[in-house]
């Protein structure tokens, strides 16, 4: 600045040349320029300014062009602040300024803070013709002093926010410079609640605690020797408290002053006591337990330690390739499907699964894992136990196998299985019984299936049931159940055995059915079969006798007796033959007929349509045929080799269009007899009159020159 004060051109200043200025106005130039503080000279009544180094870099970008000028046009932001201070400086007074804000640096605002002395400069005559200001700029003070109180102040926010207990004490040494007691230097709020002391500053600790544990001394003493910081836990018994403790030195070794963050954790440590003695007492139960034990990742990618027990082979360090290790690949799915849904709940996983068992056969698990949450509710692991139901799976396979099947073997023979529960209720589906029913699976359970039974044997069949159930005994019952199919009822047998637990208590009822409607029919039909043996019995020992009488009273050899039982013996024959209370026509006829003649079959004609007889009926017809057969061997068509026989039926309607059965026997070619048989026998007494009175029948009978022409008619149904 001295060179540019002595090239100014000051000759165009109110000033004048440099080498005219008055002697004190140059040697007080000298001290501005001397001066390391920010100096300056404010000139006349123009203002003019004359600054030095310090001054110029201050300025900024009003230097060099202030120099020389009126201090107002150079600084006219701050002129109106200062404009006060000079004119009193002008007036004689030595003016002090202090905090003085003034925007210098020409950037719009008041930046810089000032500390000033302003003082009066007289000329020869005592009058002032400048005023020495010399600045001490404070603003980068006055910031750090604001810093350091707005960062004190957050300290003491936060030291006394914390929930931590923090104090700062002052280790209290003996002759030996061994730690004997310590003085509380300050505490934060929290610092009573943590540690039950009140009023503690400027107290020690021995008068507050005296019981103190001596260790407390020993570890602030090796704090405050080491300069090293440490972070420990340790018991207070004294103030009946356990702590977590963070301790560091503070300032220099000599000062013995340790700075101590700590906190209360006697409700920790007791839940620890409490959880170590809770594991202690489940490792009892785990080694005394036979189960697989596990450990899992929270999302189960990877089992961290798995006890085998002998069942799986051991997992001693964290595997993520578990899943193949113990799981086949067809059965993973479900597995994974088990354990998404336990993570997305966090609730316990539980699932029965096949796994690949040490010796690497196939066994299965039951496995259950519960998962072990932090303190903010996420799972940090899972912890899991595994039981062998290997024989128990393989029995009930076996079990269910043998009931696929009986039931298989029952539904074969047209039958249906079913089960109920040990109280005698419906719950689980039967196939096979909705077939037959038409029910709905709702309307089957319970004990909606006494709605399908029969309404006159739906009583009988509850009470049956109610008292197996009570009195733990089998059922042997029959019902008649409705059929869907056929839209009928059906007789069914029904035999259900109660199924026990080891303990002999019942665990289900197993039950089926067997379709004994055609056994019903049978019976029925036995009865009838019986009821009508009884008749033909009867009435057939009414013909028997009635023939035998006959015959003695003709005076017949036994052998016609003889015959016409045999043929009443065929005619049984053909009932009992045809399973029925029928015999067809054309078959009696030819039974007859081959009784007698061998070999003549070319001079027989047999034919007429297919016609029932009833049992009533056949008797009686069958004695006619007999004897028109017997008479034709003995006498006619058939007793020599060159006549014929043509035995023909039809069904005819009479006048009521009634059906009646029209059986003509006709025998040709016989030689002209010369000699007529007059006598009418039993024979002849049979087909005119025994079957016009027992069978309605219209008989024509007659013999003419070539034999008999015998035509009868008689109702049939």
């Amino acid at each position: 600045m001295a060179a540019r004060i002595r090239d100014f051109a000051w000759e165009r200043t109110p000033l004048g040349p440099s080498a005219r200025w008055p002697e004190r106005l140059k040697v007080m130039v000298e001290q501005v320029l001397a001066s390391p503080l920010v100096a300056s000279l404010v000139c006349g009544p123009e203002r003019l300014l004359i600054y030095n180094d310090a001054a110029a870099r201050l300025y900024g970008a009003r230097h060099p062009e202030g120099l020389g000028r009126p201090l107002a046009r150079t600084f006219p932001e701050g002129w109106g602040t200062v404009a006060a201070f000079y004119a009193r400086a002008f007036a004689g007074e030595a003016v002090q300024v202090a905090g003085q804000p003034l925007d210098t640096r020409g950037a719009g605002a008041a930046e810089d803070v000032f500390d000033a002395l302003l003082v009066p400069v007289r000329d020869a005559d005592g009058q002032v013709m400048a005023v020495h200001m010399t600045g001490f700029e404070i603003g980068e003070r006055l910031r750090t002093e604001a810093k350091l109180r707005m960062s004190e102040a957050r300290y003491r926010r936060l030291f006394d926010a914390i929930d931590e207990g923090f104090c700062t004490i002052e280790v209290l040494v003996d002759a030996a410079g061994q730690a004997v007691d310590y003085r509380f230097l300050s505490v934060n709020a929290a610092f009573e609640q943590q540690t039950g002391l009140s009023d503690a500053v400027g107290r020690t600790v021995r008068a507050l605690a005296p019981d103190l544990e001596r260790h407390w001394f020993e570890t602030y003493g090796r704090i405050v020797r080491t300069g090293k910081a440490e972070r420990f836990e340790d018991r207070a018994d004294a103030l009946g408290r356990w702590y977590e403790v963070y301790a560091f030195p503070i300032g220099a070794p000599e000062r013995r002053q340790v700075g101590v963050l700590f906190k209360d954790i006697l409700q920790r440590k007791r839940a620890e006591d409490r959880l170590r003695a809770s594991e202690e007492r489940f490792r009892a139960l785990v080694t005394a337990s036979s189960d697989v034990i596990y450990r899992m990742s929270p999302d189960w990618s990877e089992l961290r330690v798995l006890e085998g027990r002998g069942f799986l082979v051991d997992t001693v360090t964290p595997n993520d390739d578990w899943l193949s290790a113990y799981i086949d690949p067809a059965d993973q799915p479900r597995l994974r499907e088990a354990i998404q849904r336990a993570i997305r709940s966090k609730t316990m996983f539980e699932l029965e699964h096949p796994v690949r068992q040490a010796d690497g056969s196939r066994g299965w698990a039951l496995s259950r894992a519960v998962p072990l949450l932090d303190d903010d509710g996420e799972i940090r692991e899972w912890f899991g136990a595994a039981s062998d139901v290997t024989a128990r799976k393989r029995a009930e396979d076996d079990l269910r196998a043998s009931e696929e099947r009986f039931r298989g073997l029952v539904e074969g023979f047209g039958q249906f299985s079913w089960e109920a529960s040990a109280e005698g209720l419906i719950e689980a589906d039967s196939a096979g019984w909705r077939a037959f029913t038409g029910q709905r699976l709702d309307e089957w359970l319970g004990r909606g299936w006494v709605h399908a039974i029969h309404a006159d044997d739906r009583a009988l069949t509850e009470a049956k049931w109610r008292q197996a159930v009570a009195t733990r005994t089998a059922v042997d019952h029959e019902y008649r159940l409705w059929h869907a199919a056929s839209a009928s009822w059906r007789w069914s047998n029904v035999r259900a055995v109660p199924i026990t637990n080891p303990d002999g208590s019942i665990r289900k009822w197993s039950g089926v059915n067997i379709d004994v409607t055609d056994h019903h029919r049978l019976l029925a039909r036995q009865e009838v079969l019986i009821n009508e043996l009884q008749h033909r019995t009867r009435n057939l020992l009414g013909v028997v006798s009635a023939v035998a009488g006959r015959t003695l009273r003709e005076g017949s050899p036994v052998e016609a007796f003889e015959a016409r039982l045999q043929a009443l013996s065929r005619a049984q024959g053909l009932l009992s033959q045809y399973g029925s209370d029928t015999v067809e026509v054309g078959a009696l006829v030819r039974a007859e007929l081959a009784a007698y003649v061998d070999g003549a079959a070319g001079r027989m004609t047999v034919a007429g349509p297919e016609v029932h007889l009833s049992a009533r009926q056949v008797q009686n017809f069958a004695l006619a045929v007999h004897e028109l057969t017997t008479n034709a061997v003995k006498h006619g068509a058939l007793k020599t080799g060159i006549g014929h026989l043509s035995v023909t039926w039809e069904i005819v309607r009479d006048r009521r269009e009634r059906r009646r059965l029209a059986l003509s026997w006709i025998e040709t070619g016989l030689p002209e007899q010369r000699a007529r048989v007059t006598r009418r026998g039993y024979g002849t007494e049979l087909i005119q009159e025994a079957l016009a009175y027992a069978l309605g029948a219209k008989v024509d009978y007659a013999l003419d020159r070539d034999g008999v022409r015998c035509r009868i008619e008689m109702p049939v149904s």
